[in-house]
C-alpha cells in the first residue's frame, strides 16, 4: 500500500512546481516528541560531547498543508529499480568535500537509464531547483540555513511507480530510521512528485528547513547526527509493468517526422 497525494497538496504528481499553500495556523509546528515515546532508540551521548559539527542539516519545520489518501501498489520485487543520494550542504562545506568551487547546475538531476528514468533534486519555496553538481557520480546541491526546500521527482517513464525517501537517514513518512522496505509515494507515469516534509498526518507535513547539524530534526528527535546531510531515493516498479511495452511508446514517442532532407534513394 502507498501513498497518493490529493490535490491540491504541492505534491501532487500532477501538480506543477510553484509556491506551496501557506501553514495551516501561521505558526511553528510544535517540537518533535521526545524519543522516549517512538521506541526508538537514542544516539549515542558521545556525540553531545563533540564540538558542534559545521554545515547543514534538515529541521522539523512549520506545518504545513499536503492530504494523501492510500491506494494499493505491489511491488515487482524488493529490490528498487533506481536507488540514489543527493548530499547537501552549504556552499563552504562542498567546496571543503570537493577541493574547489564547482561548476553548479540549476537543472533536475537526471538518475536511471533510457528505459527508465527520473529528475530529481531539491527545490526552493518558489519551486526553482538548488544549484548543484555531480562529480563522480555523486550528486552535491547547496543550500542556505534557514531555506525550506521540497524534494521534487519527475517521473520521465510510462510505468507507475513507488518513490521511498529519506531525509538525513530517516524516512519522511514516519520519521523513523529509513529502509527500503517501508512505503512510500506513488508517482504516476510521466508526473510530478513534490515532498514538503515529514508527514504529521493525513493531511499536514513538517516543512524541510536548512539548519545547523545541532537543531536538525535527527540531531533533536534521537540524539544523532551520523546521516545528516544526504537524501536517499528510491524507485520500484509496479506488478505487472510492461516494460518492452513502454520502451516501444518512449521509441514512437520519441520519432522524428522530419530527421533529413533530401530526396527518396533505393534501400
Amino acid at each position: 500500500m502507498g501513498c497518493s497525494v490529493n490535490p491540491p497538496s504541492q505534491e501532487s504528481t500532477s501538480a506543477p512546481l510553484g509556491v506551496s499553500p501557506p501553514p495551516l495556523d501561521g505558526s511553528l509546528a510544535p517540537s518533535p516528541p521526545a524519543s522516549s515515546t517512538t521506541g526508538e532508540t537514542a544516539g549515542s551521548s558521545v556525540d553531545a560531547a563533540k564540538p558542534e559539527r559545521r554545515g547543514l542539516g534538515t529541521a522539523w519545520g512549520e506545518t504545513r498543508y499536503s492530504g494523501i489518501t492510500k491506494t494499493p501498489f505491489i511491488r515487482t520485487s524488493n529490490s528498487p529499480l533506481i536507488q540514489s543520494a543527493i548530499y547537501y550542504n552549504d556552499s563552504v562545506g562542498i567546496r571543503n568535500v570537493l577541493g574547489y568551487d564547482p561548476i553548479p547546475n540549476n537543472q533536475l538531476i537526471t538518475l536511471g537509464n533510457y528505459q527508465l528514468s527520473l529528475s530529481a533534486g531539491l527545490t526552493n519555496e518558489y519551486g526553482s531547483p538548488l544549484l548543484h553538481t555531480t562529480v563522480n557520480n555523486r550528486h552535491y546541491v547547496v543550500g542556505e540555513k534557514n531555506d525550506r526546500y521540497s524534494i521534487t521527482i519527475q517521473n520521465h517513464s510510462g510505468a507507475r511507480l513507488e518513490i521511498v525517501l529519506s531525509v538525513d537517514g530517516l524516512d519522511v513518512m514516519d520519521g523513523k530510521s529509513a529502509s527500503l522496505s517501508k512505503r512510500g509515494y506513488i508517482i504516476e507515469p510521466f508526473g510530478q512528485l513534490k515532498v514538503d516534509g515529514f508527514r504529521q498526518s493525513d493531511n499536514t507535513v513538517a516543512a524541510f528547513r536548512f539548519s545547523s547539524v545541532f537543531q536538525g530534526y535527527a540531531q533533536q528527535k534521537y540524539g544523532n547526527s551520523s546521516n545528516v546531510g544526504v537524501i536517499g531515493i528510491a524507485a520500484f516498479a509496479e506488478q505487472g509493468t510492461n516494460w518492452y511495452q513502454l520502451d516501444e511508446i518512449r521509441r514512437r514517442q520519441q520519432a522524428n517526422p522530419f530527421p533529413n532532407s533530401g530526396y527518396a534513394t533505393p534501400p
